[in-house]
């Protein structure tokens, strides 16, 4: 069902998401949120018709269901990727699986929801990535990781991931692994470990995240990101946010 492909596409202006979800309660209450923060929406619930309106109107961000009728969310993500879409991807699943997040982060995906997601979370997830986009977007490729602040590094090793640059993303993860304890960074980094066959390398990193995370109090995006990353098949059970 293309339950609001019908609607008129909104002015080139406007900072655009296009959702795309089968399920025409969630596709619509996804709608009703992001529009309520102040997005212009298309939504669609097939993924080749998500395909032919990102290329019509380049979207600011997408938000993609893992499962779609025609497809696989990470294949139309590939896709996107492959056509030189970098701009961010929020990835929505029914449950947290490690499998699904490495794969996802392997194609630039950094930003994860699990069903239900209450309307805050979903225009946090959306308003940071945007907003770590707009950061990073005007001399990303030009910056090096050694030249910036601390605070800095994990949003620019994100932006690097959407870009394809996984090298300089994974020199702004181990700076930041090195000189803070970053529970995110950990995890992020383990998982490219990961992506690139270096098990031991992976492993540790996950150990020391779940070391860290046993003993600290995180914020809820890494906290639920720890959940996804984690080798913990318990901590993977609930949750997945970047």
């Amino acid at each position: 069902m293309r339950a609001e492909s019908s609607r008129p596409l909104p002015p080139p202006t406007a900072i655009c998401v296009l959702v795309v979800d089968f399920a025409d309660n969630t596709r619509l209450g996804f709608s009703v949120a992001l529009r309520a923060a102040g997005f212009a929406v298309i939504a669609t619930a097939r993924g080749a018709e998500a395909l032919s309106f990102a290329e019509a109107r380049n979207p600011h961000g997408v938000l993609l269901a893992r499962d779609l009728p025609d497809g696989d969310g990470l294949q139309i993500a590939a896709h996107l990727r492959s056509v030189g879409y970098h701009r961010p991807i929020v990835l929505v699943s029914d449950s947290a699986d490690h499998a699904t997040a490495v794969a996802a982060l392997g194609i630039g995906i950094t930003d994860f929801l699990t069903l239900p997601v209450k309307p805050s979370e979903l225009r946090y997830a959306f308003i940071h990535a945007l907003r770590r986009h707009e950061r990073f977007a005007p001399e990303g490729e030009s910056l090096d990781p050694a030249d910036l602040s601390v605070g800095d590094l994990r949003g620019f090793a994100k932006y690097c991931l959407a870009q394809g640059r996984r090298r300089q993303a994974q020199a702004a993860l181990s700076r930041l692994v090195r000189e803070s304890h970053d529970l995110q960074a950990l995890l992020l980094l383990g998982a490219l470990h990961e992506l690139d066959a270096e098990p031991a390398e992976a492993d540790m990193l996950f150990r020391r995240a779940e070391a860290l995370h046993a003993h600290q109090a995180f914020v809820a995006t890494s906290d639920e990101l720890f959940h996804a990353f984690s080798h913990n098949p318990a901590g993977r059970a609930n949750h997945l946010v970047g």
